[in-house]
């Protein structure tokens, strides 16, 4: 790895035929740098990884790096770009129509398209199969696409021209599916069918990491893209996810419920066998319920001998998918919902057949609680390695690109994902100007488990009050866990933020995404007034999905350092990467902290922003964690003392 400090910085020229496709007269602070080490890689078909922080132009960047070698190319290399949310999707597609906007503006001649995409359930117009879950929607949209009982569909058939014409225009531009959508309802044509039909003319594809993490879906893609993996360019934004992503892929869990419906469903075919089976399986799984607090370590293989004590195992398994698959289409002709819990309880113990001699899972009873509030009981397969995921995809594509604002240190995530060693690792400085924010640290405060009691949550609700009075209009508060957020408001939190005169605003477990959306719209119309505070959670939607540039936020107050629970599954994570402080730091300490790193950052969006950020907590600049918190802010840091007004006195001080 080689890092790249303020020095260095405006030291090389871009190649002539990336200054073609950057729509901007001249490059920020790094973006040269990061320019010449993408081409570099890519002209190599190696791996790159960049950490470089919000504000810094990441998209453009690597758009403008990318773009003259697959227009170059003999190889008909393809773009595809990975998001995790449909914001960030769209961001992609609006940097790509300025480059083409920019080339058209500067007399350039090029047929470059894109486009993004959502599943089949977020791109259909049909009631039955709109918002329905994804396998469910696949069989549904097959079978009125079939019995041709889909207008949408039929609409594509019966013009041909319009389709034609609408599939041309679309190749010279950039297309969000949100634009897609509306063009497609307008014609009355089908969204889904028209994206796969213009796909394999587009030069960048924006999509969701599913679509090429998992194997089941990546075939299908790659066959609609009429592509194969060696002529990919993946670029994988806010790369410190894909870790977290690949392991859950490759996770299955079994609940309660869904042995209840198997039962049913079996009732409903008159099938004793399984009938008995699904009764046994519910009295097992009574049986972990009565042993287990939170999450129980079970064996796989002692496990799967009492669940099918009289059954043979796959075979038994094989024959309740094919019994799915019949209900399924049985479903399907009765016009009904055709999710099959035959199907899905047959697949997860194939699963748990096929890993359980692995060392790279664990299996475990954990509790739950339902949608009614009840306590139930459901048995996981928890993927501890997402180099399953993520190595068969990397080794094959042409190329790919990795950037986060919080991948530090890069040498952990290179390792933990299985890059080779020819991987180019890249960390550029922040290009915010120092003076623009301010970090600070109090020493003697901790949410450590010995120290949650009232005594501490009353002087963290001290210290939160005293930072949200001295900080202008807007301030996130996001505390280490509900657990910790929960404390804070039993001893008196609201009352003390809500008598500073700014509106409080509470992040709930069950809030639903669009009643978060309308309170985040509220948090942030504050700034018209006094202000307000954002009251939430490391890891939450708030503290990594959202965005307050200006005055929407001011400040970011971290209540705790985000270390995940201790549970089973944690150890099995520190051991299963060698027990060592390696395996600690890979499992425990650097998701911890790359929480805090995403909830720190939230007001620091653009070079102009000014931001206050707390660390209420001794162990963040602690010798052995220091090293994982962003650069950008890491270097700043100033540790106060405890003493009454201190806090207040540097706060108002910056905003003087």
């Amino acid at each position: 790895m080689y890092y790249i400090d303020s020095k260095q910085m405006h030291t090389t020229e871009i190649p002539p035929e990336v200054k073609i496709y950057f729509p901007f007269p001249s490059v920020r602070a790094g973006q040269d740098i990061a320019i010449n080490s993408i081409y570099k890689a890519l002209k190599e078909e190696r791996h790159i990884v960049i950490a470089a922080p919000n504000g810094f132009g990441k998209t453009v960047t690597v758009l403008s790096a990318v773009l003259p070698l697959i227009k170059d190319s003999d190889e008909d290399l393809r773009i595809i770009y990975l998001c995790r949310t449909h914001v960030e999707s769209q961001h992609v597609i609006a940097e790509l129509t300025k480059i083409i906007k920019h080339l058209r503006n500067s007399g350039f001649s090029t047929n470059l398209g894109g486009i993004s995409l959502r599943g089949r359930n977020s791109m259909c117009f049909h009631p039955q199969v709109l918002d329905q879950d994804p396998m469910t929607a696949q069989l549904l949209c097959r079978e009125l696409r079939n019995l041709e009982r889909c207008s949408y569909e039929t609409n594509l058939k019966k013009n041909p021209g319009a389709l034609k014409n609408l599939l041309d225009k679309l190749t010279s531009h950039a297309v969000d599916a949100s634009e897609l959508l509306e063009i497609c309802r307008n014609w009355g044509f089908c969204p889904y069918q028209v994206s796969k039909l213009v796909l394999n003319r587009m030069n960048i594809i924006v999509c969701n990491y599913q679509w090429l993490f998992s194997p089941y879906i990546r075939d299908y893609f790659l066959e609609s893209l009429d592509t194969t993996l060696d002529h990919v360019i993946l670029i994988i934004d806010e790369a410190h996810n894909a870790p977290e992503v690949a392991t859950e892929l490759a996770s299955d869990q079994l609940t309660y419920f869904a042995v209840q419906q198997l039962i049913k469903e079996a009732e409903s075919l008159d099938i004793p066998p399984v009938v008995d089976f699904g009764e046994h399986l519910l009295t097992t799984m009574d049986e972990l319920k009565d042993k287990i607090t939170d999450e129980m370590p079970i064996s796989p293989q002692l496990t799967c001998r009492k669940v099918f004590q009289n059954f043979e195992m796959p075979a038994f398994s094989e024959q309740l998918i094919k019994l799915g698959e019949n209900w399924q289409k049985m479903q399907l002709n009765q016009g009904k919902n055709p999710r099959s819990f035959l199907f899905s309880v047959g697949t997860f113990w194939m699963n748990w057949f096929q890993k359980m001699n692995s060392k790279g899972y664990f299996f475990c009873a954990s509790k739950y609680s339902t949608r009614g509030g009840a306590e139930s009981v459901k048995l996981e397969i928890v993927s501890l390695d997402p180099k399953e995921i993520l190595a068969p995809l990397l080794s094959k594509v042409y190329s790919s690109i990795h950037f986060s604002g919080t991948i530090e240190p890069i040498h952990y995530y290179t390792d933990i994902i299985g890059l080779p060693e020819s991987t180019i690792e890249l960390s550029l400085p922040s290009p915010f100007p120092k003076e623009n924010v301010l970090a600070v640290n109090l020493k003697g405060i901790s949410t450590q488990g010995e120290k949650r009691n009232a005594e501490t949550y009353k002087k963290y609700i001290k210290y939160c009050r005293e930072a949200v009075e001295a900080i202008p209009k807007n301030v996130g508060i996001f505390t280490a866990s509900f657990e910790v957020l929960d404390g804070l408001s039993k001893n008196g939190i609201s009352n003390e933020l809500k008598s500073t005169g700014k509106e409080l605003f509470f992040e709930q477990k069950d809030m639903s995404s669009n009643e978060n959306e309308r309170m985040i719209a509220k948090f942030k119309s504050c700034t018209q007034g006094k202000g307000g505070i954002l009251l939430g959670v490391c890891g939450g939607r708030n503290a990594e999905g959202e965005d307050f540039p200006g005055d929407l936020m001011n400040g970011a107050i971290i209540c705790g350092v985000p270390f995940a629970k201790p549970t089973p599954r944690i150890k099995a994570l520190i051991d299963y990467y060698g027990g060592s402080q390696k395996g600690k730091d890979y499992a425990y300490n650097m998701p911890a902290f790359r929480r805090a790193n995403q909830a720190a950052g939230r007001p620091i969006r653009t070079v102009t922003d000014r931001a206050v950020i707390v660390l209420l907590d001794y162990r963040f600049t602690l010798p052995n964690y220091r090293k994982f918190l962003s650069a950008w802010f890491r270097e700043q840091i100033i540790m106060l003392s405890d003493e009454p007004g201190a806090l207040t006195a540097a706060i108002r001080k910056f905003w003087k």
